[in-house]
């Protein structure tokens, strides 16, 4: 089988293309150079320098059965220096779609954000960054209804089990890491739907061995976990990991726009989570210590 995986750096990206069997041959495109760990795996690399012709040139050459698309820019806070996610999440993306329209793919994969939609499933944007992979969204749906290829696009929730993640999992084991005296949160009370990337890689792997691809009916399906947990509740089951406690969990609003609670719907099929949140979080404790292991 011949894949073709964009943003292939990023944690998904790498974690994937190293679980990958032997017998897949494995095209990327990247705006960089790739890592060294996962340089020997792949068959060839475009790096991006938004020009559709070349772009086409590259798959049209490949000829790929998959295409995963991971490629993203992410920013939490918004600033006035929007074009690089405009030019990534939504003219990139464009083109991608679009090109692989042509082909007869077996699958087009989409990783999308679950921090568009509020808590009761309407469209509230976190932020620009929210904003622009829903606008991908609805011209993916228009393909989805207009195009041979079948279409997945996947909601994944808060990814963690990284040491290269900078969100709020890792952010409270390198605040213990540091011996923080105290821990400043946004909103305590906020719930997250905590996935571990080795689940995320499960679900993609699930889809791509797929023999039945007429099964996912659904244009969106949804990796998430078997339960939300607050962000207090979760620093305190850290703690106890960790054996350590914070003097103080400061709740201080740091920015407006935030989700209380993310959205879940629609899961996705012949795919369950494998680690619970209790076993990620130690093998997450073991990257930051070790020794331990």
């Amino acid at each position: 089988m011949k894949i073709l995986i964009t943003g292939a750096n990023g944690i998904i990206g790498s974690e994937l293309i190293n679980s990958l069997p032997i017998n897949y041959k494995i095209y990327t495109i990247t705006n960089k150079k790739l890592n060294r760990s996962i340089k020997k795996k792949i068959s060839h690399n475009l790096i991006y320098k938004n020009s559709y012709l070349d772009l086409e040139k590259y798959i049209f050459s490949i000829k790929p059965n998959v295409v995963i698309h991971l490629a993203t820019k992410w920013k939490k806070i918004d600033d006035e220096n929007k074009k690089e996610i405009i030019e990534s999440n939504i003219i990139f993306s464009s083109f991608l779609i679009d090109i692989c329209s042509k082909l007869n793919l077996k699958f087009f994969i989409n990783t999308s954000s679950y921090t568009q939609l509020n808590e009761k499933g309407a469209y509230k944007p976190f932020n620009f960054y929210s904003a622009s992979k829903y606008a991908f969204e609805k011209i993916l749906y228009y393909y989805f209804l207009n195009s041979k290829t079948k279409i997945i696009n996947l909601r994944i929730m808060n990814v963690y089990g990284s040491l290269k993640d900078s969100r709020i999992v890792n952010y409270i084991f390198k605040a213990i890491h540091n011996k923080k005296k105290k821990i400043i949160i946004n909103d305590i009370n906020a719930r997250v739907d905590l996935v571990h990337i080795k689940d995320v890689i499960g679900a993609l792997n699930s889809i791509l061995i797929s023999k039945k691809k007429d099964i996912y009916r659904s244009f969106t399906y949804d990796i998430s976990s078997n339960q939300q947990i607050s962000i207090f509740k979760l620093i305190k089951l850290i703690e106890k990991i960790c054996g350590y406690k914070f003097a103080l969990i400061k709740n201080k609003k740091i920015f407006n726009q935030y989700l209380k609670k993310p959205f879940r719907s629609n899961k996705l099929i012949n795919w369950k989570n494998k680690i619970s949140l209790l076993k990620g979080l130690k093998k997450t404790h073991l990257l930051f210590h070790p020794k331990l292991k």
